[in-house]
């Protein structure tokens, strides 16, 4: 960042809502929050305050922070121990298109494309929502039957449905199919969980949608149990009570568990109570809000009793990565506004994040394309991975410094095929650049 910590502020002062302050945390974490809000419970501020750049510049340039616990007396496996053994940023790829058309009249060609680079350059894993009815996302019904066919095609990257919408299906036949794919790829599954929204996805299973939170956790539980080798009770045909279990056997003891969270802060908390993953984006919350349900989701992790090391945080981010920002512009640019386009909703909640609110069904053509272009330039070389290899480390930089461990890459938002394919690897780049950057 230009200018490095110089302005920051570290005398007496008059607190301002615009300001920000390092805190420090006793297992040697530090993050950034609001001056004006209480600290959370166990952290504590130190003498760094700035705006929002100046203090993530200030934990990026590792300044002197306030002496840690003691070493002695730590447990392996405690949350102070746990953090000492800090994590790099990592990069997955995640898709979510609204195309059906492939020049190659073969609709999934690209995907399987991606997932081999993304195998190939040793990413972390590969993303596939579950959607329905709806061209927004239309080649993703069925996460787990792709994801079996990507297992035949890679060695080493993980297979996240990104996500099961879990009030939608019998928790036995999402453990038995997600067990079948495990065994495909030699134990390389992983399952972020939704509640779902759109009351048009319960078609498939109506009297779940009033219910659909609750009726999410209690499925996770079942597939839990299932995947452990443990059986549950079903009527049968004649009515009879008989104990199920799940064949095959997954090749994985215990299922690894992400919550899907568009950015509802009871949503982060419970999923670091129980120990799972979070897997967001920046669509519903800017970067102030995200990193308050980081800290939420920390102190879900310590209330579960799991170390905060064990946390994982994903976020998905538009990327397009090109030798200058007048390339980005100029290739994906359009692919992008007309994405945005298409889905309005969404174009709504991204405003919305950036401080802006409107009713898009009253925006002229006019005002549409002025708005569409704002939003462009601001996420080119911003909040997104739509910039340079520089612009995208210094992203990365910002959310790394938060807690975030991962961004997930969404590629397939419009740009054309072989453009992306062209400057995969710039991509490649920037990811060997991440093995150094670790999480704060």
């Amino acid at each position: 960042m230009k200018g490095g910590v110089s302005n920051i502020v570290m005398a007496e002062h008059t607190v301002d809502p615009n300001r920000w302050i390092v805190l420090s945390h006793p297992s040697g974490r530090v993050s950034y929050w609001p001056e004006h809000r209480p600290i959370p419970a166990g952290w504590s501020a130190t003498s760094i305050i700035g705006n929002e750049a100046e203090c993530l510049a200030a934990i990026a340039e590792g300044l002197p922070r306030p002496a840690q616990e003691p070493q002695q007396g730590r447990q392996p496996g405690s949350a102070t121990a746990a953090t000492e053994d800090r994590r790099s940023l990592g990069l997955s790829m995640m898709f979510f298109g609204d195309s059906e058309e492939d020049p190659s009249g073969d609709k999934y060609r690209f995907l399987f494309d991606l997932a081999r680079f993304a195998d190939d350059q040793g990413f972390r894993g590969l993303w596939l929502p579950e959607r329905h009815f709806t061209k927004f996302g239309c080649l993703f019904p069925s996460p787990p039957i792709l994801c079996g066919a990507i297992a035949q095609q890679t060695t080493h990257l993980r297979l996240r449905a990104g996500s099961v919408v879990m009030p939608l299906h019998d928790p036995i036949r999402v453990a038995e199919e997600w067990s079948v794919v495990d065994n495909l790829s030699r134990g390389r599954v992983e399952v972020a969980f939704a509640s779902g929204w759109h009351p048009d996805d319960f078609i498939l299973a109506p009297e779940t949608y009033p219910t659909r939170v609750e009726e999410m956790f209690t499925g996770i539980a079942q597939v839990h149990a299932l995947w452990s080798g443990q059986s549950i009770v079903r009527r049968n045909g004649k009515g009879q009570s008989v104990p199920v279990r799940i064949y095959p056997t997954p090749r994985q003891a215990t299922l690894p568990t992400w919550l899907t969270a568009a950015g509802n802060p009871a949503t982060f908390h419970a999923a670091g109570r129980h120990g799972y993953g979070v897997l967001t984006h920046l669509f519903h919350q800017d970067l102030h809000q995200l990193c308050e349900n980081v800290q939420r989701y920390r102190q879900g992790l310590l209330e579960g009793g799991h170390g905060i090391g064990k946390g994982r945080i994903a976020v998905t981010l538009h990327t397009f990565i090109a030798n200058s920002l007048e390339d980005v512009i100029a290739t994906a640019g359009r692919g992008y506004c007309q994405y945005m386009r298409n889905h309005l909703g969404l174009l709504k909640h991204l405003a919305f994040s950036q401080g802006h609110e409107i009713d898009e069904k009253k925006l002229s053509a006019a005002e549409l394309d002025s708005l569409l272009d704002y939003l462009l330039k601001k996420f080119v070389g911003g909040r997104s991975m739509m910039g340079t290899i520089d612009s995208c480390l210094e992203t990365c930089r910002e959310l790394a410094a938060i807690g975030i461990d991962e961004i997930a890459c969404l590629m397939d938002f419009g740009p054309d095929p072989e453009a992306i394919r062209k400057n995969l690897p710039l991509l490649a780049a920037l990811h060997r650049q991440l093995a150094t950057l670790r999480v704060s």
